[in-house]
This record gives structure tokens, sequence and C-alpha cells, in this order.
């Protein structure tokens, strides 16, 4: 195989914002959960049927796993996000075609990431709320909306870049 030469590039204003979106969420789950800290039960959900209803329990401090896991994702992917090299195309990768098809995959990554961190942080907000009595938000369908979302912007984007080639 042949080396490929690609160039960084930079996010656009899209990106840049649902970076900042994700990040305050983030960022305000994370202090709510400092502040309201004492108020937690020690015994909490973390798990909810499909009806909304709490079946399995946990200690607090299982109320991080999802914090962390959403942490460990967005810096992952953002160091993805800056190697196209190491992304993979459906498409053969040309002169022509190379930097719409980096551009759309920093996109596909950045989207991923981005309402994943959202859904996680949705959920432990869910499960604290939850914890000290407040009613839920959860729907029936949250989940499937937010894959709903997750798949229709990949499809989108694998879409562009077959279209790309």
């Amino acid at each position: 195989m042949s080396e490929k030469k690609y160039t960084k590039t930079r996010l656009s204003l899209f990106e840049k914002v649902l970076n900042g979106v994700a990040l305050v969420i983030l960022l305000t789950v994370c202090i709510s959960l400092f502040i309201i800290w004492r108020e937690v039960p020690d015994k909490i959900p973390i798990h909810f049927n499909i009806a909304g209803e709490a079946d399995g329990w946990g200690g607090k401090g299982s109320l991080f796993i999802l914090i962390l896991i959403g942490m460990i994702t967005w810096i992952g992917i953002t160091i993805l996000e800056k190697f196209p090299e190491a992304h993979k195309f459906p498409v053969e990768v040309t002169e022509e075609n190379r930097e719409p098809l980096v551009r759309n995959s920093v996109l596909m990554l950045n989207i991923i990431k981005n309402l994943t961190v959202i859904y996680l942080c949705y959920a432990t907000w869910e499960a604290v709320r939850s914890a000290i009595g407040k009613p839920l938000h959860i729907a029936p369908f949250d989940l499937v909306i937010y894959l709903g979302l997750l798949f229709a912007s990949m499809g989108y984007l694998i879409y562009k870049m077959y279209k790309l080639r």
C-alpha cells in the first residue's frame, strides 16, 4: 500500500459548537453531581426497563461510570479525529477525493463522539434524579431516539463518502 499524505483538518463551526455543547453538559453534570452528592442515597437505580422503571440497583459511586465512559470516549475520539491516516474509508482514496473524505470522516467521528457523551450525561442525570426521588423524564424511546440520530447521521455521511468515489 502506498504512503498517502493527509493534511490536518480544522473543525467546522458546527463541530466546534457540538464539542462545546457536549463539554458544557459533561461539566455541568459532574459539578451538579458533586453539589448534590450528600443527598444521593447509598443505593441508587442504575438500570431502567422500557417503561422507565428501575430494575437494577447499585452503589452511588456507580453514577461516575457513565461519566467516566463519556470522558474516555470524548478524549479517545478527539485524538482519532486528529489522525485521518488511521481512518478507514468505504471507498478508494484518491488525490481528488482525499480531502472531502477526511472532512466527512472527521465530521462523522465528531457527531458520534458528542451524541454519545450527551446521551451518557442524560442517562447519568436521570439516574441521579431517580435516586433523590425526583420524577423521571426517561421515556421508553429515549434510547431509540439517540440510536436513530446516531445511525441516521452515520448512514448519511457514509452515503456521502460513496458519492465521493
